[in-house]
């Protein structure tokens, strides 16, 4: 199964009206499981397939759609593609929708005397999760929390925000 907030990049596929409820609740009738060990088998969560699958929030990837079709020996992609699909979307398809654009290029610092400070701040004083460097310290450290934004500011050409907690 894949973890929490993991991706899956690939063609996705829009049902028409109906048919993707239908052709969920007909895997799971053919299959004979229970949501969780469906669930588990396509390596997605049983709430991806009562929720946002059968009650047709999210797209269905292709590659689960082609999985599905191979364990349960449900027909052809070609003959489910005619009578449920209505179109097949691009793998970016969500991206181009949301705004994909927004990536922020970072810099390659090169090695020196400030990125090894930073790193000792980091190592000490930060914590560093998914897309996010904290750093945190007291009050009275602000002028020294301020050079060190400078220095990702100017070594990694990221910005960087400082909160006083009240």
């Amino acid at each position: 199964m894949r973890k929490r907030g993991q991706v899956i990049r690939d063609k996705r596929l829009r049902f028409k009206k109906g048919f993707q409820k239908k052709f969920i609740e007909e895997v799971k009738n053919k299959s004979g499981f229970s949501w969780k060990k469906l669930g588990h088998i396509l390596g997605v969560s049983d709430y991806t397939l009562r929720i946002d699958w059968c009650k047709e929030k999210r797209t269905i990837p292709l590659r689960t759609v082609k999985k599905i079709l191979k364990k349960f020996d449900m027909g052809s992609f070609e003959n489910i593609k005619s009578e449920y699909i209505d179109e097949v979307l691009e793998k970016n398809w969500g991206q181009i929708k949301g705004g994909g654009k927004n990536i922020k290029e970072i810099n390659t610092p090169k090695e020196d005397e400030k990125i090894a400070e930073l790193l000792g701040v980091i190592l000490g004083d930060g914590h560093l999760y998914h897309c996010e460097l904290t750093i945190t310290g007291n009050y009275h450290e602000r002028a020294h929390h301020m050079y060190i934004g400078g220095i990702i500011k100017d070594s990694f050409g990221l910005g960087y925000k400082s909160f006083r907690n009240k």
